[in-house]
């Protein structure tokens, strides 16, 4: 003890410490009660909240031992304000990622057992370096786990508030080495800790901790909501620009779509083709086998264009069993090919059972000429296309009519 002299220019008041700390820590938990109640509903925010009615409880009770039962009074309040660590921590791995129950349950199992050596230490009357060294131990254990938790997430997820969590654990980790290597090197320095003075600022260090400890989980729960916001915006976006049932472009994307790639074709004088696919007597295969096959057919039919369709190719659903494929850089040799692929792809698929022997698809294909004035005039003649191919008996692939056979559409379509 010798060697060890606590000094402070600041005499406190240990009664008006405690209570200090009791009201920052009800504030602290009521914020939080309230942001279960009426906020985002996360999991690990009851593991928070419980942590800070176990640190009010624990400041309390210890505060009160004077006036009561000494003894019993640290039994209650020291396991309280241990517990605050794994609850914490417990807390972060629930927010985390709810699904890691097997740390979690270690969690407890070495909590239940740290509080129950303490017991057991203080009841047989152990000396005050052990009992000590139980309390600092125990804490220096959890927030070593969370520290590493923290330091893994960032990496992780992304979330920058975790900086401050990775901040308090630090800082609450080395504090307590600090008091541990103290107490393994010199067990007479155990009295240093058990001063009105050691333990009023101890009360301040852990409530300022616990503070900042709060803000950053509050800072946590706000940038989750912000990106679960985000990915809300994403999936409506995602919605109101994809067919549900395919997942490929609805009508209106793949316009939008075609109409820029559409400028890019004119302006840097490059080939490009649509084809305009439509499914076989498909209405038969509804009222044959129900509209369920009919969804079936119609989702391996998107698969099986996309599997074939280059990264550059655009593939639409624009309508019941209507579909639409923009080709870049293809000129018409080369989309005549490509559609016949396509064709023999549909050909292929083998038909959901119950379901039709076989599904064929009759393909239109038209390449952008300089008289094409619109994407629909495009369409148009691919439209064209495809209702010969239909006439043609179905299963196979047709060219477009060059615009100046279909002028009357063409100012049809343009006034």
């Amino acid at each position: 003890m010798g060697r060890y002299r606590f000094e402070a220019d600041i005499t406190l008041d240990l009664q008006t410490v405690y209570l200090f700390g009791i009201l920052v820590q009800l504030g602290v938990a009521v914020a939080r009660i309230c942001v279960q109640i009426f906020g985002k509903q996360y999991t690990g925010f009851t593991q928070w909240t419980l942590a800070s009615v176990a640190m009010v409880a624990g400041f309390i009770a210890f505060a009160l031992r004077s006036h009561t039962y000494p003894s019993l009074g640290l039994m209650i309040s020291i396991p309280l304000i241990m517990s605050v660590a794994p609850l914490h921590l417990d807390g972060f791995l629930d927010f985390l990622n709810p699904d890691a129950k097997r740390l979690r349950r270690a969690t407890l199992y070495l909590a239940v057992l740290a509080i129950a050596a303490f017991e057991i230490a203080y009841l047989t009357k152990a000396r005050d370096p052990l009992i000590l060294l139980l309390i600092f131990g125990s804490i220096d254990l959890f927030n070593s786990i969370t520290l590493y938790v923290a330091i893994r997430s960032l990496r992780k997820d992304g979330l920058s508030a975790m900086w401050l969590i990775v901040a308090c654990a630090s800082a609450s980790l080395l504090q307590h080495i600090a008091r541990v290597g103290m107490l393994l090197f010199d067990p007479g320095a155990a009295p240093l800790f058990t001063t009105d003075q050691a333990l009023a600022w101890s009360v301040i260090v852990a409530t300022v901790q616990q503070m900042l400890t709060a803000i950053a989980q509050f800072t946590l729960s706000a940038q989750r909501v912000r990106a679960d916001l985000e990915d809300a915006q994403s999936e409506l976006e995602k919605l109101a620009w994809t067919d549900a049932l395919t997942g490929l472009r609805n009508r209106r994307r793949f316009i939008e779509e075609a109409r820029t790639h559409i400028d890019g074709a004119r302006r840097h004088n490059r080939p490009l083709s649509l084809l305009m696919c439509d499914l076989d007597r498909f209405k038969s295969i509804n009222d044959t086998f129900g509209h369920p096959v009919g969804d079936e057919v119609l989702r391996q039919v998107g698969h099986a264009l996309t599997d074939i369709a280059r990264l550059s190719d655009r593939v639409g659903r624009i309508g019941g069993e209507e579909f639409a494929i923009l080709l870049t850089e293809t000129d018409l040799a080369a989309a005549q090919l490509v559609a016949e692929r396509f064709r023999c792809r549909i050909e292929a698929i083998t038909p959901p059972a119950p379901g039709p022997d076989q599904i064929t698809m009759s393909i239109g294909f038209a390449t952008l000429h300089a008289d094409d004035a619109t994407i629909e005039f495009l369409m148009e003649r691919a439209d064209q296309a495809l209702y010969r191919a239909k006439a043609a008996g179905r299963n196979c692939c047709m060219s477009a009519e060059p615009p100046s056979r279909l002028a009357p559409i063409t100012k049809l379509l343009t006034q």
